[in-house]
């Protein structure tokens, strides 16, 4: 008797035991499954702010190559305005040095001949005065 006595108790301590420990495993269990949905949560977030992040720098970097490509594009267009200017200009300015230079050559040639006829002129009235004495 004493020995069914003992084991009773046995078996209700043990009983005791094992509910405790599947009270301890649930409410382990339960812990887990809210961090899980915590961390579920918290990566869903992280993923869409990364995401939208992502977007934004997207946009961003869309934005700025489309500003320095316009930029880019302008200055181009002022430079070849600027050369066209530039060899217009020197053209211009060759012309203008050509037909300076022909005018110099025209005046040289001119003073050349004014030159020759005073010197003809000269020799003459030399000669002129030489016959006269």
């Amino acid at each position: 008797n004493a020995t069914l006595s003992s084991i009773a108790k046995s078996v209700v301590a043990k009983d005791g035991e094992e509910a405790l420990l599947i009270k301890n495993a649930e409410f382990h269990h339960q812990t887990l499954v809210e961090s899980l949905k915590s961390l579920a949560s918290v990566y869903r977030r992280q993923r869409e702010e990364l995401r939208d992040n992502q977007k934004e720098e997207e946009r961003r970097t869309t934005t700025y190559l489309v500003e320095m490509s316009s930029k880019l594009e302008q200055q181009g267009d002022r430079i070849r305005a600027d050369l066209e200017r530039a060899t217009r200009q020197l053209n211009h300015s060759e012309q203008e040095l050509a037909n300076l230079l022909q005018r110099q050559s025209k005046v040289k040639d001119k003073m050349n001949e004014q030159t020759k006829g005073l010197r003809a002129n000269k020799e003459k009235a030399f000669n002129s005065q030489k016959d006269l004495e």
